[in-house]
């Protein structure tokens, strides 16, 4: 379903607990635009309550894939995206806020829209201790963020969020922000993900393949291929002090 103005395939009102979207196929519009209008699966922005909410094996064709999943007055819990195939012409899934462990696995987020393809995978804010796993995804084509995640965590070097076996292809046009960006981890392992920014011309600025911020304790980042073709660097990354148990081999 689209129009010039709206386009959206399922919208929930508020809150989805102990909801499915299993083996869909949703197609909208194609907008550059940061919005719902033109979305696959979103949201009310007043935010709501999504336990247990299951999408999986699903097509999802459109300006942006998820839209803005927000849990305002609780944190999420039991939250799983696995096996989709998204082709977004602006954004693959945005802003999922408030969670409290996560399953994102084994999705494939395609850029549809050449130069107007801005993230693939943006902002998934985690909150509490629980452990998620953010494992072989592969996101190609988009020039913005690629997969951005904020504070990770588990508790204990045995009980651990992990963000392994990604890939993750930037192709700027004029400018890439970071292929990966992991903010404020803490009992995180970042293993065995491959991120690379290519561009078109030589002339193509990019901000980092790989962007790791203030990362707290009982940290693994190893055996991960970062590799900028664009201008920019591999990798970027601040450690503040004080903080033990931390591994890093890139």
């Amino acid at each position: 379903t689209s129009s010039s103005s709206y386009g959206r395939a399922i919208y929930f009102n508020a809150a989805s607990v102990n909801d499915s979207i299993v083996g869909c196929t949703l197609n909208t519009g194609n907008q550059s635009s940061t919005s719902s209008n033109h979305s696959c699966i979103s949201t009310s922005t007043s935010g709501g309550n999504y336990n247990n909410l299951v999408i999986q094996n699903n097509t999802l064709n459109g300006s942006c894939g998820i839209y803005y999943l927000y849990s305002s007055s609780s944190t999420t819990t039991g939250f799983v995206l696995e096996n989709n195939t998204i082709n977004a012409y602006y954004i693959g899934t945005y802003y999922f806020y408030n969670f409290n462990g996560v399953t994102i696995r084994k999705n494939t987020v395609n850029a549809t829209g050449g130069a107007s393809s801005y993230m693939g995978m943006y902002y998934i804010y985690l909150s509490g201790s629980t452990p998620s796993d953010i494992s072989y995804n592969s996101i190609k084509g988009f020039y913005g963020y690629g997969l951005y995640v904020s504070y990770p965590s588990g508790t204990s070097l045995t009980n651990k969020s992990k963000i392994m076996n990604n890939v993750i292809i930037s192709n700027p046009s004029t400018m890439a922000y970071y292929g990966m960006m992991v903010y404020y981890a803490r009992y995180t392992d970042i293993i065995n993900n491959t991120v690379i920014t290519v561009g078109p011309n030589a002339a193509s600025n990019s901000y980092g393949s790989g962007y790791f911020y203030q990362m707290y304790n009982g940290n693994r980042i190893m055996n991960n291929l970062f590799a900028n073709y664009a201008k920019g660097n591999p990798i970027n990354a601040n450690y503040p002090s004080g903080y033990s148990d931390n591994e890093y081999d890139y």
